[in-house]
């Protein structure tokens, strides 16, 4: 994607700010600091859809992700509605959910989230790419391709963001990186019971990925 040299540093700021977002869901994830690792996960997400936005627009667009179907129209009017054939929708719901969980003042009643962490990551990491992929900046005045964040850290092989990375190492394909090691993940919050948190992890499993996560957490 070609940036106009009016939209370069504005667009590359927030390119920085969703890859550090990126990064620190990783890693918490990968810790098992799951609501937490994936809070920021929704907030990554969310910086790389208005990455896209201010690439073709040179504004930034004041989009959340408790409102997917705004978002949606808004990504539409840039061109890109087949981006959203491409991410999983569930993976999108989880996402608008964890993201009203930075907040418990805006929790007015029970709520529950749950996930298999393993998939969480693998659609984490598949839907960076496919941002990486769509955006890939050049400069339109130079022709330069410019080093993003991701390429760089790619090159000095960061544990950050290899580690359990199946787009980035290669070492498995997305259906297999699905299928094993599945531990389920789940939350359930009271908010009229001083926020009471009652967590629930699963054994390590096995599951069958057909595209979408599994929902039975």
């Amino acid at each position: 994607m070609s940036f106009h040299h009016s939209k370069i540093n504005l667009t590359l700021g927030l390119i920085n700010n969703a890859y550090s977002d990126y990064i620190a869901a990783r890693v918490l994830l990968n810790k098992d600091l799951i609501i937490q690792g994936a809070i920021l996960a929704s907030t990554a997400i969310e910086k790389y859809l208005k990455v896209l936005i201010c690439a073709c627009t040179g504004k930034i667009v004041q989009i959340h992700l408790t409102k997917l179907e705004e978002i949606k129209a808004q990504i539409e009017k840039i061109g890109y509605s087949v981006l959203f054939e491409k991410i999983d929708l569930k993976f999108l719901e989880i996402l608008s959910k964890v993201y009203k969980l930075r907040y418990y003042d805006t929790i007015k009643k029970p709520t529950t989230v749950g996930f298999f962490k393993n998939q969480f990551l693998g659609e984490l990491d598949g839907t960076e790419a496919l941002f990486k992929k769509i955006i890939n900046p050049y400069n339109s005045e130079t022709n330069e391709v410019i080093l993003t964040p991701f390429k760089r850290e790619l090159k000095n092989s960061n544990p950050d963001l290899l580690t359990n990375n199946w787009v980035a190492t290669g070492d498995k394909n997305k259906k297999n990186f699905m299928e094993t090691d599945a531990v389920g993940f789940a939350i359930h919050i009271l908010p009229y019971n001083l926020l009471e948190e009652i967590h629930i992890h699963s054994r390590p499993m096995n599951l069958l990925y057909e595209g979408s996560m599994d929902d039975r957490c």
